[in-house]
């Protein structure tokens, strides 16, 4: 095989742009169901099926056959995030998703296994506003309010709060004491022979979104209809990460939590050492997810920390696809500086629409690999 024909064909059924609207997907087909209900859709061929075509198509092979293994990694590509009317719209966000979904499909021949993650909360979080009210008034605060180490003694706990997470209220005001102060202590990088300091987010109130159940936390379609058809085409793994179910602690990032431990020095979050170490045993790991200025950054901060670490040569096998992420608005200069450590640390950072021939680093072992 030539270097040319790396590149898939992307199947016709795939869409052709961004659509910003959730869509049910037909995974497989179900002649009984189709007879018992008289809805005939239901035996026409379904992801299954069209996935195991395509890859007889275009002569794909097992994922288990790959000596050289590469990872996409797909973050929070939740319709909370993308949906039109959704409960906290990235702007570009549907775009960025079905850039990331195209490119799987493109390049399912150099992609071993998928990682989605999932941005998954409960009503009763620290960063939701039914949680906190304010001293003064009673009232919850409005979305987007930041508690800090200077405004913490304006708030209290909800008068549901201490049901909803089993704690008292003194419990909970001393452990939002300590909470933003922990926040606010650097996290310094060595990249480039300098110690960088990046803080950490304050603890913003976010509008209630990725609630356990709802729409909001289920995957951008073209995102989920990709992964889905690579993982039928090819008999990959898909593994999937559930982040932010520790009520006490945000967790931007999909391997581990902002903070770990409280007051007491027992633990409420946790730290996803074990899965870094995972992933970083892929030759090549390709990431795209929403948002750059949030939860993106935060994870990728979290590998990069692994790296430095533990061996800063790993930082080249990263590639950041650029295209197939957007920044919170007002955060762009967070993003833009969290991508310039990142590249100035070893990562690489990519566009989907690049031809991977050009990119450096170990990619160029796979396609070696895969021709």
């Amino acid at each position: 095989m030539s270097r040319s024909n790396l590149l898939l064909p992307v199947p016709d059924f795939f869409p052709k742009q961004a659509t910003g609207r959730a869509r049910r997907l037909h995974y497989q087909a179900n002649p009984i169901v189709a007879g018992l209900t008289g809805v005939t859709s239901y035996g026409e061929p379904g992801l299954l099926e069209l996935g195991k075509d395509w890859a007889k198509a275009n002569n794909l092979t097992h994922s288990k056959d790959d000596k050289l293994k590469t990872l996409a990694v797909a973050i929070d590509y939740a319709d909370t995030f993308g949906h039109v009317g959704a409960e906290l719209v990235v702007p570009n966000a549907p775009e960025d998703g079905w850039r990331f979904g195209s490119f799987v499909l493109k390049h399912a021949r150099l992609i071993t296994d998928t990682m989605p993650t999932f941005d998954s909360h409960f009503v009763p979080h620290i960063f939701h506003t039914p949680m906190w009210r304010y001293r003064s008034t009673g009232k919850h605060p409005d979305p987007l309010t930041a508690i800090t180490t200077e405004n913490y003694n304006e708030f209290e706990p909800s008068e549901y709060a201490c049901y909803w997470v089993g704690k008292d209220r003194r419990y909970l005001e001393q452990y939002l004491a300590h909470y933003v102060h922990k926040l606010a202590e650097e996290r310094v990088f060595h990249i480039k022979g300098e110690d960088r300091n990046r803080p950490r987010p304050p603890l913003v109130l976010w509008p209630l979104h990725a609630l356990m159940g709802s729409q909001g936390y289920t995957l951008f379609p073209e995102v989920e209809e990709a992964l889905y058809l690579h993982q039928f085409a090819r008999g990959s793994r898909m593994l999937p990460q559930v982040k932010g179910l520790d009520k006490l602690t945000e967790a931007y990032s999909p391997f581990g939590s902002e903070v770990t431990v409280d007051h007491n020095g027992d633990p409420v979050g946790r730290d996803s050492e074990a899965l870094i170490a995972s992933l970083l045993n892929y030759h090549a790991v390709i990431i795209g997810g929403e948002a750059s200025s949030h939860c993106v950054a935060a994870g990728i901060y979290d590998i990069l920390g692994r790296i430095l670490a533990k061996n800063r040569d790993l930082a080249s096998k990263i590639y950041i696809l650029e295209d197939c992420m957007s920044a919170v608005p007002g955060f762009e200069a967070q993003a833009d500086e969290a991508q310039k450590d990142f590249v100035d640390a070893g990562m690489n950072l990519v566009k989907s629409t690049d031809d991977v021939s050009s990119w450096p680093g170990p990619i160029q072992d796979v396609i070696a690999q895969a021709i």
